[in-house]
């Protein structure tokens, strides 16, 4: 098994890069006390576990790692992609790229951010029924306050 998470206590083959096993290395690295080591230990692997927008079979977003799942699964892919099943859409690399592009070309004195739209299935009805639209990404300019 290469670069996924692995429920805690699941007899597998041997993995590779897979969590929450590295935070529990890094964790016995760092720890000093056995009782430091469990709790830290035990915190990082509830830090780890992924968070999914929606759990549902047949929505949009079902398997979709949440933007509050930690990096180490987002990122945790051997090419710095999410693990799992939208590993090839390189969500990671897509925003660090959008990132750079902004920072090229934003005007001085501004600054932009980038803020994901909400792909609940209740905003979308909301958004078709009142005529709008909802874009994947929206990028945002706002002036730095006293420039």
């Amino acid at each position: 098994m290469r670069f996924c998470y692995v429920s805690p206590g699941s007899r597998t083959p041997r993995r590779y890069e897979c969590q929450p096993d590295m935070v529990e290395q890094a964790v016995q690295a760092l720890a000093k006390s056995s009782a430091q080591k469990y709790t830290l230990s035990a915190r990082e692997r509830m830090r780890v576990e992924p968070q999914f927008n929606n759990v549902r079979y047949g929505t949009p977003t079902y398997c979709q790692l949440s933007d509050l799942c930690a990096t180490e699964i987002t990122q945790g892919a051997g090419d710095d992609s999410e693990m799992g099943v939208f590993h090839d859409l390189y969500q990671p690399q897509r925003i660090a790229s959008l990132r750079a592009r902004l920072d090229e070309y934003t005007p001085a004195g501004m600054t932009a951010g980038i803020i994901g739209a909400d792909l609940c299935p209740v905003t979308s009805k909301y958004l078709e029924s009142s005529g709008r639209r909802c874009k994947a990404l929206e990028v945002i300019s706002s002036r730095v306050a006293g420039a």
